[in-house]
């Protein structure tokens, strides 16, 4: 039995070891789309809806089965209205039906509430989910405003921001693991937060689509993805192929164990 498992204990390990890398290779990155849109009255009057629509269209076109979508809107207040995982295409039509029914009819533009909302998305669904990229699509036309009854109780700055969900939040924590809790994109309809751009570009946790930019059939998401290549791209093929792939692997693997098991197993016993 000592020759036995000698020899098959290590052609196991070589059958677990082309398994786990099946699997590793063929694992895809799944990303949280945290869309967030302005619905202030200016998003009407300049007709900025449909561009946001267009935009989304050509977006979410890119997002797998097992992607989340979630959906925020602000102007005085920022809220939140739901999560969905993509499923098929119809997860993804549903969605932008979903926008597509959005009122803008707001007096105020609350950035600030609006990002805080969307890091305790982001959050939540890293802890939940530690692989997966958050990204923040944040469509909107105006500076941060609230009125000033509201300025007098809550003076909540970018620096509050920062404290609250970098410097004691999973942002930084993960960065010096080199992971990325959340990427914003602030997607610049019209009017440009000076004090937004800096937040991101000082933090380094997001990027500006400027108005001269932004382009409703363009997928701003996909020049800077590119500038960082996976050498395993190749590897990783659609979600489609993935469960198909896996089983082939684990199927083939699992056989050529049996059939080494029990013919070495028979040899031993013809030995005895």
């Amino acid at each position: 039995m000592t020759r036995f498992f000698r020899t098959t204990l290590p052609v196991s390990l070589i059958c677990f070891t082309i398994l786990f890398f099946i699997s590793s290779c063929t694992k895809r990155d799944y990303k949280h789309f945290i869309v967030v849109i302005d619905t202030s009255g200016s998003m009407t009057e300049s007709q900025l809806l449909p561009s946001v629509v267009g935009s989304l269209e050509t977006i979410l076109a890119h997002a797998q089965p097992g992607d989340i979508l979630s959906l925020l809107t602000f102007d005085l207040e920022a809220k939140f209205h739901f999560k969905w995982k993509v499923k098929d295409e119809s997860t993804r039509t549903q969605f932008i039906e979903k926008v597509k029914t959005i009122s803008a009819l707001g007096q105020w533009t609350n950035l600030i509430g609006a990002l805080d909302l969307s890091f305790k998305r982001a959050t939540e669904s890293f802890g939940s989910h530690p692989d997966q990229k958050n990204l923040i699509l944040l469509y909107t036309d105006g500076v941060h405003h609230l009125p000033p009854w509201i300025r007098k109780k809550d003076r909540t700055d970018f620096d509050d921001l920062y404290l609250k969900h970098y410097a004691e939040g999973p942002y930084e924590r993960l960065k010096s693991q080199g992971k990325s809790a959340w990427f914003v994109y602030y997607i610049e309809l019209d009017k440009g937060d000076t004090d937004l751009k800096r937040f991101l570009s000082q933090t380094e946790s997001g990027t500006l689509v400027s108005k001269q930019e932004f382009r409703p059939a363009l997928n701003f998401l996909k020049p800077i993805h590119d500038q960082h290549p996976s050498q395993w791209d190749w590897l990783k093929p659609s979600d489609e192929w993935l469960a198909v792939i896996r089983k082939i692997g684990l199927g083939f693997g699992f056989i050529f164990f049996l059939v080494w098991f029990f013919s070495n197993y028979r040899i031993v016993k013809r030995e005895q």
